[in-house]
This record gives C-alpha cells, sequence and structure tokens, in this order.
C-alpha cells in the first residue's frame, strides 16, 4: 500500500438503493486490505442498507459503520488485532463457542486465528479498530487476555479512546509521516490502557497518549460550550476530574494558554456569524454576546487585532450563504 494510502483520508462507502451482493463483496475486500477480514450476511427479511467511512494510518486503520439488521463475521489479519466498539445499543458477539453482550462504549479485542461473529440490529452504529500486535503487547500486562477473544470493560479508558479518535475526525488528513505515527501510537497506547497496561509502560502511557486524549477532550468540551459564558477552567477541570493545573501544563505544551484557545474559539465562532448571510438579521452586539463576550469593546477590539477588520467591515465583505 502506496504512503498516501495512509494519510487518514476518508473512503467512503454507501450500499446502493437496491440490495446488490457485488457491492458487499467489493466493499467487504477493501474492508478486508484495509482492516481485517470482514464477510457480511444481510437479515433476508430488512432492506439491505451500509453506510461505513474508512481511514487509515501506519500500522492502525478506523472504520465508523452503520447497517440494517445483517449478520458479520470478523478475523484479525496475521500479525493484527482487530477491536469492535459499539456506539450505541447492545451488540452480540460469539466467538469459540461463546457469546458476549457488549454495551455501548465497551469492546472486543481479537486475534489472528479467531472469528467473531455478530447479529447487528438496524441502525448499529460501530467503531472497528485494526491494531498493530508489535506495537500493542508490550504495552499491556497480562498479553494471554489477547489470546481468542477479550472484552474491555473499562469504561473510563474507552472513553478517551473513542473521544481521542472523534477528536482526529476533524482532519481531513494528516499530511507528515511524523505526524501520522505518532497518532497511531496514541492509539495503542489507549487501547492499552483500556485492556490494562503493564506497570512499565504506565508512565509512558500517561506522558504520551492518555495525555493527548485528555488535551483532545479539554478542547473539545471548550468548543461545545464556547458560547457559555461562565466556562471556565475550574469547571472544565471537575468535568474531567483533573485539576485546572493540569489543564494549564496541557496548554502550556503546546505553547498556548487556557485563555488564548477560549478566546480564540470565540472570536471564529463569532466569525462564522459576522461573515454569514442567514445572520444578517442579527445585530454585532447579539453575536457578541452569544459568542461568549460579555464586554463589546473588548469584543471589537480582539476581532479587529485578530482578522484586521472590524465585524461591521466582515459583514460588508462578499457574504457566505452555506
Amino acid at each position: 500500500m502506496t504512503a498516501e494510502k495512509f494519510d487518514f483520508r476518508r473512503v467512503h462507502f454507501f450500499s446502493p438503493a437496491q440490495s446488490d451482493r457485488p457491492w458487499i463483496d467489493r466493499y467487504c475486500e477493501e474492508h478486508r486490505r484495509q482492516l481485517y477480514d470482514l464477510d457480511i450476511v444481510p437479515h433476508a427479511d430488512a432492506p439491505f442498507r451500509f453506510e461505513s467511512i474508512i481511514r487509515a494510518l501506519p500500522n492502525v486503520a478506523i472504520a465508523h459503520s452503520t447497517c440494517s439488521p445483517m449478520r458479520t463475521a470478523h478475523a484479525a489479519k496475521d500479525g493484527d488485532l482487530c477491536m469492535l466498539i459499539p456506539l450505541e445499543g447492545i451488540l452480540s458477539l460469539q466467538a469459540d463457542n461463546t457469546e458476549y453482550e457488549l454495551a455501548a462504549g465497551m469492546g472486543a479485542i481479537g486475534e489472528y486465528g479467531t472469528t467473531a461473529t455478530i447479529n447487528a440490529p438496524a441502525g448499529m452504529r460501530l467503531l472497528g479498530l485494526r491494531l498493530s500486535r508489535q506495537l500493542l503487547l508490550p504495552l499491556i500486562q497480562r498479553h494471554s487476555d489477547l489470546q481468542g477473544i477479550a472484552v474491555v470493560r473499562d469504561r473510563q479508558a474507552m472513553c478517551l479512546l473513542r473521544g481521542y479518535i472523534a477528536a482526529l475526525d476533524i482532519e481531513e488528513a494528516i499530511a507528515t509521516p511524523e505526524a501520522r505515527q505518532v497518532l497511531a501510537v496514541h492509539i495503542h497506547d489507549l487501547v492499552a490502557l483500556a485492556c490494562g497496561e503493564s506497570l512499565d509502560a504506565h508512565d509512558l502511557i500517561e506522558r504520551r497518549g492518555k495525555r493527548a486524549a485528555r488535551f483532545a477532550a479539554v478542547k473539545a468540551d471548550i468548543v461545545i460550550n464556547i458560547t457559555n459564558r461562565g466556562l471556565s477552567i475550574e469547571g472544565l477541570a471537575a468535568r474531567h476530574g483533573i485539576t485546572p493545573r493540569y489543564i494549564g501544563a496541557l496548554f502550556a505544551s503546546a505553547g498556548i494558554t487556557f485563555t488564548s484557545f477560549v478566546l480564540e474559539q470565540r472570536l471564529a465562532y463569532a466569525h462564522r456569524l459576522v461573515a454569514d448571510a442567514r445572520f444578517l438579521h442579527r445585530n454585532i452586539s447579539s453575536i457578541a454576546f452569544e459568542s461568549g463576550f460579555g464586554d463589546l469593546s473588548y469584543f471589537n477590539h480582539a476581532f479587529r487585532r485578530r482578522y484586521g477588520a472590524t465585524p461591521s467591515d466582515v459583514r460588508r465583505m462578499p457574504l457566505n450563504e452555506s
């Protein structure tokens, strides 16, 4: 596979309107090539619907899928591990004559040579990962847990993993080989954390993948709550179970401050509203207030310093009607 195939660009698959076995076979072949072996058997009494987005990095691939009722068989390729994570609902999984039930946020990880069969209900949203056995095994406490199928129940660690992957989803592509490798390492760190990291790897994972996931979660929380004028570092720390000092250190390691990041996000939010034709009926002061600013003079000064123009100047420019 060429280096370009590992740059995290989205490969989007959407089933045709009519059930189409050749399309299913083509998708399964692409899935086998980028993730792990997969076979799909649609439910006989329901229309076949399937959508999947696959993104690949070196040593890691990620698939987000939504499906109609179907039965699927999953198996890792030689040297790899596969992980399945239901994002909502209950997933029934059978492997080695054992049946497992996975609630949303739990995971199941399997090694080469073990086939897991799942019965997916309508609308099942599933996250699938291809992982490197060589990268993961040195990080986990009990290698024997990954023989066959292991169920991962650490909800806090799984939340960090899902949040980190969700934060990556805003990226259209990952440009440099160095960045791709770092992201792949972080994902393996977080899977190891969920499986139970070894004592030797604990400090490394804490400094590396866990720290990156927490930073991504904090930044995502800020973006979601950017219109809240009461947004504070103390409130963020309480929600994430960490200290304000730790959040400050996360931002300092990125060469910025909590305050400057919040200001940048609020200005960006305000700029989107000011430049959008759909909000011409809104006055500048109401947009400033909605964006989390309590002082109009400070908002205008910060906006002009950031964009080289006042909000009114931006509004007079060619408008975005998207």
